[in-house]
Parts: C-alpha cells; sequence; structure tokens
C-alpha cells in the first residue's frame, strides 16, 4: 500500500523534496529490488517508483542547482546498484522487464558511458530478444 501511494504522489515527491528521494528514497527501493524473495507486486511497484523517480531527475538538463551532486549521485546508484538487478529483471514476470528496459534506456540516454556496464554485464543480447516478433510482448504492429 505504502509504495502504491508514494507511486501516485512521485510528481510532488519530485517538486518538493528531491534531495530526500535520491538519498533515502531510491536507494531503499533498489534494496527492495534486490531481496530474495520479494513478491513480483511488490518488485512491480518498487520498479515502477523507481522508473518514475529516476527519469526524471536523471533527464533533467535544467538541474544545476546542487552543482551536479544530485546527477552524480543518481549516476552512482544506478551504475552499483540498479544495473546489477537488471539482468533478474529483465528474466522476471511481465511487465517487470518493460520497466527494467525503460529504467536502462533512460539510463542510456542520460549517460553514454553507462554502455561499457551494460555490456560487461552482458545485457546488449538480451535488448534484441526483446526486439525480436517472437517475443510475447510484441507484434507486427509495435516492432518497427
Amino acid at each position: 500500500a505504502l509504495l502504491e501511494t508514494l507511486s501516485q504522489c512521485a510528481p510532488t515527491l519530485l517538486q518538493t523534496a528531491p534531495d530526500a528521494v535520491t538519498s533515502r528514497l531510491l536507494p531503499a527501493l533498489a534494496d527492495t529490488l534486490g531481496t530474495k524473495g520479494s513478491s513480483a507486486d511488490g518488485r512491480f511497484l518498487a520498479l515502477k517508483l523507481t522508473c518514475d523517480l529516476t527519469l526524471p531527475l536523471w533527464l533533467d538538463p535544467d538541474d544545476t542547482s546542487d552543482g551536479g551532486s544530485r546527477h552524480r549521485a543518481l549516476a552512482a546508484l544506478i551504475r552499483d546498484n540498479l544495473l546489477p538487478l537488471c539482468p533478474t529483471l529483465l528474466a522476471d514476470e511481465d511487465p517487470i522487464p518493460l520497466y527494467a528496459l525503460k529504467l536502462l534506456g533512460g539510463a542510456l540516454e542520460a549517460d553514454k558511458d553507462m554502455c561499457g556496464d551494460v555490456a560487461q554485464l552482458g545485457l546488449a543480447p538480451k535488448f534484441f530478444e526483446f526486439l525480436s516478433l517472437e517475443h510475447t510482448n510484441n507484434n507486427v504492429h509495435n516492432v518497427r
């Protein structure tokens, strides 16, 4: 219930407490995603909330109010905590892999240097699996 409520309040959290989101909430969500035995619903809500909070902060080109420390903290969180979870998230139940791809896409869009980390984790071939027409989430109309 807490994750659902936080997900509904994500825009407000980003406007009113971006530093708390970066330093407290996102690391806690990453811990939740990495916890063995958590429910699929809990992982989904944690990943959805992580995407809803991380991507707007990460992709905001005008955010220089803190001298870039928030961006550095997000980069470290993504690189150290979230990227290592991606192989597991990409193999999880739907729709978890789609949100993992969304998070990865945003991370790579904002920081091209993470491509090396993604390649090192062996994630590139997994991306191509999602582009295949045989993949359960794809059909002739959405793969172009």
